[in-house]
């Protein structure tokens, strides 16, 4: 089945960009994607945002930050209809680490706000707690040291609040077992 290779192509992408080996899901996310766009009946938007953000972040991890602060900046608009709160959050941290390493920091310093706030009002903790170290780091980079230790007091409680709540998951299935 051609579709379901395809799906396997994207996970396994996906899946390379959260291990930091970006440079070998860029070529799959790419396979995905133009697969994707060329189906007659495009009927999954909500996987061309994905993977655009997906493949947007792989090349902002492979320093190629000018590609994919612009593949991650039109997902933004593809996700707008949609309401895709949580994949917001992604293309919002994907531009401002690509902008940060370009060191347009006031830029960098507005994304990483806007995925900051739109994390919060999702209640994503996950979300939040990369927010939260990606402000921490383009403070410090400002040279606003005292916003920065802010942030790194937020990611710092998160972070420990998502490692406990890991741990309880993996008693809970141990004891379930």
């Amino acid at each position: 089945n051609v579709r379901a290779y395809y799906q396997t192509v994207y996970y396994l992408g996906e899946v390379y960009v959260e291990s930091d080996r970006a440079e070998k899901a860029i070529p799959l996310l790419v396979d995905y994607t133009t697969y994707n766009k060329g189906l007659k009946e495009n009927l999954d938007v909500y996987m061309d945002f994905v993977s655009a953000t997906t493949l947007g972040t792989a090349l902002v991890k492979s320093k190629r930050y000018n590609d994919g602060i612009q593949l991650c900046s039109e997902a933004l608009n593809v996700g707008k209809p949609l309401n895709e709160q949580a994949g917001s959050v992604d293309c919002h941290l994907c531009i401002a680490e690509g902008l940060m390493q370009k060191s347009d920091l006031d830029s960098a310093e507005n994304n990483a706000l806007a995925a900051y706030r739109i994390a919060e009002s999702i209640n994503s903790i996950e979300r939040k707690t990369k927010s939260s170290l990606l402000l921490a780091e383009v403070y410090e980079k400002k040279g606003n040291y005292e916003e920065s230790l802010k942030y790194l007091k937020t990611f710092r409680l998160l972070n420990d609040s998502l490692y406990s709540k890991t741990k309880s998951q993996q008693f809970a299935r141990l004891r379930a077992e």
